[in-house]
């Protein structure tokens, strides 16, 4: 369910560097809203990667999916070679299908992964721009030609599949949501967004709702949607908190300017509320900074050497009838990915080079 990460004007592959665990427990720090005594709980369920073996992530794992048996998968979607992987409900590993190559059930990069409501997974790979449907026993169901630079991808329970990203034709170019048959054949394509040789404004996070597909812009501002299957836009909610202030340009991080903030996945929850996950500075941004540089412009500049210093996370559940804010909190860690509606992933690296996803379940606690 997602794409790569643009921070401070550069592209990364990747959210992690936590080390040292960090995985027994989450600080929230709640803030006020609507529901004055609503409360935001996050229950940690599994630990994905092996010390050692084939069940381990050899770099930093994500995007992940789960399927209706509770089964967890991932791939690692910054180095080709690698091969979806699957764990079982308790997080042990139970293996990885695919082989490295192109051709019918072979990969080469896969970047996204997703689960549609028959059981089907679905494997996007970047490098051969080719979308795999795979029954449940990992065999091959279809294929077809995804040449495109796709953020997420959302399964339609009428077959179809909903993609964010750039479309590259004259004719589609500009719009940031794509609806695609299986066979690769266009349907239709919304939301019409700024072209920019330097300011990409056309990712999107992309969920199925009870009314239709919500999606929420990535990068620059903080807009949350939902659009029926044929692209009517049936509302638009936008949010400008304190910690989320509209922006055009990347900036770099230095000791004086925090990081730009972006979103990081949504979902519909219980009672219909819409649930976001976002990325936000950390109080003491500057501690995850080391010595000052200059980039290839000239720019002053300051390598990261500690993303989970630099940034906190944000949960945040809206009332998308009346737009009220339900519940929002802080966290004191770097969230890195949105695993299924309610759970998300927290991505750390060990002393020896090893990584691990916690994942943990979202729930509103009511009083």
């Amino acid at each position: 369910m997602l794409g790569s990460l643009a921070v401070a004007g550069a592209a990364m592959l990747g959210i992690g560097f936590l080390q040292d665990g960090g995985s027994s427990g989450l600080v929230l720090q709640h803030e006020e809203t609507a529901c004055v005594e609503c409360r935001i709980s996050l229950q940690k369920l599994v630990t994905l990667g092996t010390l050692d073996g084939p069940g381990a992530f050899s770099a930093e794992p994500g995007p992940f999916a789960v399927d209706d048996r509770g089964r967890y998968y991932a791939v690692i979607s910054d180095r080709e070679g690698e091969m979806p992987f699957v764990f079982s409900p308790d997080g042990s590993f139970l293996q990885r299908f695919g082989s490295e190559g192109k051709g019918p059930g072979e990969f080469i990069n896969p970047r996204l992964i997703d689960i549609d409501d028959q059981g089907n997974v679905l494997v996007w790979d970047q490098r051969m721009g080719r979308l795999t449907i795979l029954d449940s026993d990992y065999e091959v169901a279809g294929e077809a030609p995804f040449i495109y630079q796709l953020w997420d991808i959302e399964p339609l329970r009428s077959g179809d599949v909903i993609v964010s990203g750039r479309v590259r034709t004259p004719d589609l170019i500009g719009y940031a949501i794509h609806r695609f048959t299986r066979s690769g054949d266009h349907v239709a394509s919304w939301d019409e967004y700024p072209e920019s040789p330097t300011v990409a404004k056309y990712s999107r996070f992309l969920a199925t709702g009870t009314d239709g597909i919500w999606g929420v812009s990535d990068l620059h501002e903080y807009t949350i949607e939902l659009w029926d299957a044929e692209g009517t836009r049936l509302r638009e909610i936008r949010r400008e908190p304190d910690w989320y202030q509209p922006y055009e340009d990347f900036t770099g991080i230095t000791p004086d300017i925090p990081p730009q903030p972006s979103v990081r996945g949504i979902w519909e929850g219980d009672e219909g509320l819409v649930w976001t996950i976002s990325m936000r500075e950390d109080a003491d941004w500057a501690e995850g900074l080391g010595a000052e540089r200059r980039n290839e412009l000239g720019e002053e500049d300051y390598e990261v050497l500690d993303l989970d210093k630099v940034y906190d996370g944000q949960i945040e559940a809206l009332d998308p009838d009346t737009e009220a804010l339900v519940a929002s909190a802080r966290i004191d860690r770097l969230p890195a990915w949105l695993v299924a509606p309610g759970i998300v992933a927290f991505i750390r690296e060990d002393d020896i080079g090893w990584w691990y996803a916690d994942l943990f379940q979202v729930t509103l606690i009511r009083p």
